[in-house]
């Protein structure tokens, strides 16, 4: 289809706009075509960006969308996205061939454009007819972001509170980067220190602590913007209390345990002391707080969290990213310290071994009597931030807050149905006749896009720009749909084992319908049996 879109943009020059040989379809321009290919490619590219790829600002070793692009649901979304552009574009293809200017070969050209993408658009069609594409799919597909690294930065005073919930979510996402990249690189890197493990531990503590004071601000003086979600913003900010204590008690781990490297600060420990000023100045009052001055302050008032449905979402989109990256962070720490206990990497103290332990250096491999306990305190840390995550995921569930796909992009990732839930989708069947007699915007634009008839495109690959034979062509593709539908009505439902598409002539005319009639009729085409849920779910 690619390298289709890019034989008919060469020859675009030569196809200048022109006003169209049909009543029902206006001139288009060959910067339509060419912002087709354009928009195709971009999307193509920002998919391939969660490639396990490494360019300028483009992270390493993929993304936490990673295993959702190539996921059957993704996968499904882009059909019908492909097929719908393809049914816009062979009419524009189509369109172009139909011009006087339009050179022979070009037309030539362009005219087997069209007949590929109708064929594409018809097969792709007929396929979802058969198993529609759900509304959770294209959501899940439309909320794939680039992956880039946001630019590093650091709240100034008197930073509004729509500006804090961008840097905080700026920020949380620029350390779920560093921790990632830090887990692949734990076997060799210098930066896996105890100094950047306990401070990134020490700060993560902190930014649940502020999340903490956030959430019982809201919930204990909501207003009226989540006064219904007050119980589950108050078990919220005891699961962000509970991660709290679980990290600190990781920060007192490290106090008997170190690594053979020593000193450096890793950009881990640095994004995660960004992160916690950010949320400090979110969740207290005082624009100059930082993590020095404690918790003992005057939270923000919770009016200043929920002026407005959309300011209130912005909070708590903030808190769910905050909660997500504790989870991705403790996650990639516990894998990186399993890491260096394998490798050896991890060491204490000779003194502190057992007498049996004739070691004649100062420190010595940690034994797992010595590693288990921190391991167990990652784990206690990982637990307790994926239960505030869920407590996030569920009110930014009810508010509809743009953090919601956070957890729908897990799901996937987990192969779990509930990622791609909703109800299938299938357009509405209209009448050729009433369609092509209404005069709305949205019906007329449907008939724009739609390609010619069989008549009408076998005239322009014959090379014919006559306007009243194309018009009469036209008419009789017209006429021959309204026969066609006429038919269907009256006629029994088919049985399952006939296919009126089992010939080339036949699913040409039922393609031509299809398009110009929004969607297969029943009696044109009865459903086939479902397939089993686990097929469906796996795309």
């Amino acid at each position: 289809m690619r390298q289709a879109l890019a034989t008919a943009e060469a020859a675009l020059p030569a196809a200048g706009p022109e006003e169209d040989v049909s009543a029902n379809r206006p001139r288009c321009g060959s910067g339509d075509l060419r912002a087709a290919t354009r928009s195709m490619t971009l999307g193509r590219d920002l998919l391939h960006t969660h490639e396990a790829i490494q360019a300028g600002r483009v992270t390493a070793g993929g993304s936490e969308w990673t295993p959702v692009v190539p996921s059957g649901p993704v996968a499904c979304a882009i059909l019908h996205e492909v097929g719908s552009w393809a049914r816009q574009i062979a009419g524009h293809a189509y369109r172009l061939s139909g011009t006087a200017s339009c050179p022979a070969p070009e037309r030539r050209t362009l005219s087997a454009v069209g007949k590929t993408l109708s064929q594409v658009s018809w097969a792709i069609g007929e396929a979802q007819e058969r198993r529609p594409v759900r509304e959770g799919q294209l959501t899940l597909l439309h909320a794939i972001p680039v992956n880039a690294v946001p630019d590093p930065t650091l709240p100034a005073n008197g930073d509004s509170v729509a500006n804090l919930n961008v840097g905080v979510i700026s920020t949380a996402e620029r350390l779920r980067v560093a921790a990632k990249r830090a887990s692949t690189e734990a076997p060799w890197s210098r930066q896996l220190t105890r100094e950047t493990l306990r401070q990134t531990a020490g700060c993560c503590a902190i930014s649940a602590s502020n999340m903490q004071v956030m959430l019982t601000a809201l919930a204990t003086d909501h207003g009226k913007s989540c006064a219904p979600l007050s119980a589950t913003i108050a078990r919220a900010a005891q699961a962000a209390d509970r991660a709290r204590a679980a990290w600190l008690a990781v920060t007192d781990s490290w106090d008997s345990i170190t690594t053979d490297a020593r000193g450096a600060m890793g950009s881990t420990a640095t994004e995660a002391a960004a992160l916690a000023l950010w949320t400090g100045r979110l969740a207290y009052a005082n624009p100059d707080w930082t993590p020095a001055l404690g918790p003992v302050h005057q939270p923000r008032p919770a009016g200043e969290f929920a002026v407005g449905a959309d300011q209130l979402r912005g909070a708590i989109d903030a808190a769910h990213h905050v909660c997500h990256t504790l989870t991705q962070v403790a996650e990639a720490d516990r894998d990186s310290i399993r890491i260096a206990s394998m490798t050896g990497r991890l060491i204490v103290p000779t003194r502190s071994l057992p007498d049996g332990y004739d070691i004649p250096y100062r420190f010595a491999p940690a034994p797992p009597s010595s590693t288990a306990p921190l391991l167990s305190s990652y784990d206690q840390a990982l637990q307790a931030s994926a239960q505030s995550t869920a407590a996030m995921a569920g009110i930014a569930a009810a508010l509809q807050a743009d953090s919601r796909v956070i957890a729908t992009a897990r799901a996937a990732a987990r192969a779990d149905p509930s990622a791609w839930a909703g109800p299938p989708i299938r357009e509405t069947p209209t009448d050729v006749v009433g369609t092509r007699g209404r005069s709305s915007q949205q019906d007329s634009h449907h008939l724009q896009l739609a390609p010619p008839g069989p008549v009408e495109r076998m005239l322009i690959e014959l090379d014919v720009t006559n306007r009243p034979d194309l018009e009469q062509a036209a008419a009789i593709d017209k006429a021959a749909d309204q026969l066609i539908l006429r038919a269907a009505r009256r006629s029994k439902p088919l049985q399952p084992d006939r296919d009126l598409g089992r010939s080339a002539g036949s699913a040409e005319l039922i393609g031509h319908v299809i398009s110009t009639n929004g969607r297969i009729l029943s009696a044109l085409h009865p459903h086939q049996p479902t397939r089993q849920a686990g097929f469906e779910a796996g795309g």
